[in-house]
């Protein structure tokens, strides 16, 4: 079986964060615009971390992700549209792939078992059970996510399926065990999920007990996979060849191999629209009608994934087998364009706990939010002067969690002193460690203290 290049020289050395502005913005044609008709735009590179995969919502809510696997730090990068934010603090794994159901409900998975959840305030922790690396995620509800992975490691787990059922991961049994690592996961319904990897394998989810291995027309690694339909889905990979698959509903079979660079990474396609595909040495196309369009990207840097917001199209990647230069991140666009990289760090505060003096999640100085004001997240939260800003958890399911105005307190008393009759000094969950002061408009919510 050919292998991926020790699964891409050993991930690139575990995937060795700053940003500099580059490649400026340049106009483009639509989404599915042809060569002629497109100019990328290389908003953000030469990153010190790789980027490893993109999602959104919107265009104007992406989530980015990747890391630097010397460095120990994990990239958790936004783009709203006009501003890149990056989120540190969170973890010190590589992150291999972001998804979601909406903007406050985002998935980032990585090494080591990480993986995270984003509830449109915060990245959340969750355990997973496993060391294996979680290369994909992708679901059909916020209830519904499947999680998938392995180990490059030979005596490292494979064959990793994990399932998130709004409360826990819970792993899922395979039919036989194939003894490799799985890359990415996509679904066409909860009932219709496929999953690729190394050695050309194909896995099928179907409603279970078990997901089962199903024959495929190549021993090349698989990366990716995407589709339009239950019949209608695209997986790629090779690594000394690009190799391209797709589904018909029956069969997978190999419908175009030997592309212009050692293997494609990432692919994604819609009804009515062209499939793209990226892959090493910048390379992207557009195929259709049986034949690759090559869309030059102006980057040597290896191509990761590849993502549709509904304005433009993002390519992300970095010098994946090649490190020595260092990771060399880039972000490529076209469509829209975007506005030039220039990252503003947000550090953010411990989880269930307070930023005091940890993490300021108030840049922006004091403001006019006042004792117990809420605010909707801490990028945004300007505390009266004298007070603090805090990361509140009320609930294990964090569905209650913010960001409110407040001051640190030890009793009732103390707190009643500063903000009157009925406010009330409280540990507003089990996660948090330390108290603060309600102020006497608090509407608790069932189960706290201050009732």
């Amino acid at each position: 079986m050919k292998r991926p290049f020790m699964v891409w020289a050993a991930l690139a050395a575990a995937m060795a964060g700053g940003c500099t502005p580059g490649g400026g913005c340049a106009a483009g044609g639509g989404r599915d615009a042809g060569p002629g008709d497109v100019v990328w735009s290389a908003p953000c590179r030469g990153l010190d971390d790789y980027v490893l995969s993109v999602w959104g919502p919107g265009p104007d809510d992406i989530f980015f992700v990747g890391g630097n696997g010397v460095a120990a730090r994990a990239l958790l990068l936004h783009y709203d549209g006009a501003s890149w934010v990056r989120t540190t603090g969170v973890s010190d794994q590589v992150l291999w792939w972001v998804w979601g159901t909406s903007g406050q409900d985002v998935w980032a998975v990585g090494e080591n078992g990480q993986a995270l959840h984003f509830d449109g305030g915060l990245w959340t922790r969750t355990s997973t059970g496993t060391t294996a690396t979680l290369y994909g995620v992708w679901g059909s509800a916020a209830d519904a996510v499947w999680a998938v992975g392995g180990s490059i490691d030979p005596l490292g787990p494979k064959d990793v399926f994990l399932y998130w059922d709004g409360m826990q991961w819970l792993p899922t049994p395979t039919d036989g065990l194939s003894g490799e690592s799985i890359f990415k996961v996509w679904g066409a319904s909860p009932t219709d999920v496929w999953a690729v990897g190394t050695g050309g394998v194909l896995y099928h989810w179907t409603g279970g007990p078990a997901w089962v291995r199903v024959p495929s027309p190549t021993d090349d690694s698989l990366i990716s996979l995407y589709g339009n339909a239950a019949d209608d889905i695209y997986a790629v990979g090779g690594i000394t060849d690009g190799v391209l698959l797709h589904y018909d509903g029956t069969a997978w079979a190999v419908i175009a191999s030997g592309f212009s660079t050692a293997g494609l990474n990432g692919v994604w396609t819609a009804p009515a629209f062209s499939t793209i595909l990226v892959g090493h040495d910048g390379y992207a196309a557009r195929f259709r009608d049986g034949a690759a369009e090559p869309l030059p990207t102006g980057v040597s840097q290896g191509l990761h994934a590849v993502f549709v917001d509904g304005g433009g199209t993002w390519a992300v990647g970095g010098n994946l087998l090649d490190s020595s230069s260092g990771p060399g991140g880039v972000i490529l666009r076209f469509g829209t364009p975007a506005a030039a990289c220039d990252i503003v760090d947000f550090m953010q505060p411990p989880t269930g706990g307070t930023d005091g003096g940890v993490a300021d999640p108030c840049p922006g100085g004091t403001g006019s939010v006042g004792p117990g004001g809420e605010c909707g997240s801490g990028r945004d939260c300007q505390c009266m002067a004298g007070l603090e800003c805090w990361y509140v958890v009320i609930e294990t399911s964090q569905v209650n969690n913010h960001f409110i105005c407040t001051a640190p307190c030890t009793n009732a008393a103390q707190c009643q002193l500063a903000y009157g009759a009925g406010a009330c000094c409280i540990i507003p969950g089990p996660q948090t460690v330390t108290s603060v002061c309600h102020s006497p408009g608090y509407d608790p919510p069932a189960g706290d203290p201050c009732n």
